[in-house]
């Protein structure tokens, strides 16, 4: 069995994998004991944080905890010792993959345009693909959560693959933008104009988006804009620092 199937736990829990993968990694599951556990685990976190009456019942300071624990999980690598690494290097994966999630379902699912739920992703091609972006970014080795607060309100979480070259933004409880106005995402290195990554229809105060490329990127904005976009910023409402 090739060792990357330890790798799709995440997307398997997430309902982000082709009918080759489900079949491929569920003869797998009968096999592998460790990855068996990390199905549950995984399976009962998401399905808890997709849960909006446990949302409304977060203790306070969860998701503080939680980018904690983001910041401090190794990302190992695989080695070839053995099944034993990779299983290991795999579990750290896994843990990383939870709080990432923890921090983009708990940070505020009302907000989200995508869920994870007992009744699966949407079948719709669009929410298909966009889950298998966002499971690629979460499920990556390299993933980093970052969040801020906001101006005048809100608040944005990003996390980001620099090898795979794409983020998640988590956009929840920005202020109504305004008549005519829409809010517009921003990607931003050194001193280069900003680039435009994506635009939330008029009206909408919060949305879950996958953005890209971001390798090169140092910076995350959000702006309020006129309908239709700008193109540059032109009233920031807050960045995020990617490092």
């Amino acid at each position: 069995m090739n060792a990357d199937v330890h790798t799709l736990a995440g997307a398997y829990v997430l309902d982000a994998v082709d009918d080759l993968e489900r079949a491929a990694f569920e003869r797998h599951l009968a096999e592998c004991e460790p990855c068996r556990v990390e199905v549950a685990e995984l399976g009962e976190t998401v399905s808890r944080l997709a849960d909006d009456t446990v949302v409304e019942a977060t203790p306070p300071g969860l998701r503080e905890r939680t980018l904690a624990q983001a910041a401090r999980t190794p990302q190992l690598r695989v080695s070839a010792a053995g099944a034993t690494d990779r299983r290991h290097a795999g579990r750290w994966r896994q843990l990383t993959v939870a709080a990432a999630a923890a921090v983009l379902l708990a940070g505020g699912a009302s907000a989200v345009t995508w869920t994870v739920s007992n009744d699966r992703i949407s079948d719709e091609q669009a929410s298909s693909d966009q889950a298998r972006q966002i499971a690629a970014v979460l499920d990556a080795p390299d993933a980093r959560v970052f969040e801020r607060q906001l101006q005048p309100g809100g608040a944005a979480t990003v996390v980001i693959s620099r090898d795979r070259d794409r983020g998640v933004v988590l956009l929840r409880d920005l202020p109504t933008p305004g008549p005519g106005r829409i809010y517009e995402l921003w990607l931003i290195r050194d001193a280069e104009p900003a680039r435009s990554v994506g635009r939330l229809a008029e009206g909408v105060r919060g949305s879950t988006t996958v953005i890209g490329p971001v390798a090169q990127a140092g910076t995350f904005g959000v702006s309020n804009e006129p309908v239709g976009g700008s193109v540059a910023p032109t009233r920031i409402v807050g960045t995020v620092e990617l490092s």
